[in-house]
């Protein structure tokens, strides 16, 4: 997850250069129109929200452990830390080092990546308010 890296494009050049000519470099990642980084409550919000669900899918301890999780601030450290680019400039950006290369974008809901104000089914139909994960694959 390119995310991480403060320079998307050198840590892209970095990847093609790996390839052999001709070759196949697959690239997924998160981005947000809203903001480049979420505001904590995207994060806290769900995870206290869906508590009592938790409690009756995984039971009171897992649910428990998971609230305390997403509330802990190494965690929230980690995902504030996180710079998403917006789809325009996901595009402008891979576009650029790998020119003709083909971009899909995909969906799920997942508190991975949330992007407040967005609804998207997951695969599992379940409804996110204020997540979404979409990425571009190039080839």
């Amino acid at each position: 997850m390119l995310h991480h890296i403060e320079d998307y494009r050198a840590g892209l050049e970095h990847l093609k250069s790996l390839v052999r000519p001709g070759g196949v470099v697959a690239v997924a990642d998160n981005v947000c129109d809203l903001y480049p980084t979420p505001p904590r409550g995207a994060y806290t919000w769900p995870a206290l929200r869906d508590f009592p669900r938790e409690v009756r899918r995984v039971g009171l301890r897992d649910a428990w452990f998971q609230l305390r999780f997403w509330h802990s601030r190494p965690w929230l450290a980690h995902l504030l830390s996180d710079r998403y680019l917006s789809r325009e400039q996901f595009r402008d950006i891979y576009g650029s080092v790998f020119p003709g290369g083909s971009m899909s974008p995909y969906s799920a809901a997942t508190r991975a990546a949330p992007c407040a104000g967005r609804q998207h089914a997951g695969g599992d139909g379940r409804q996110g308010i204020g997540l979404c994960r979409d990425a571009g694959v190039l080839s």
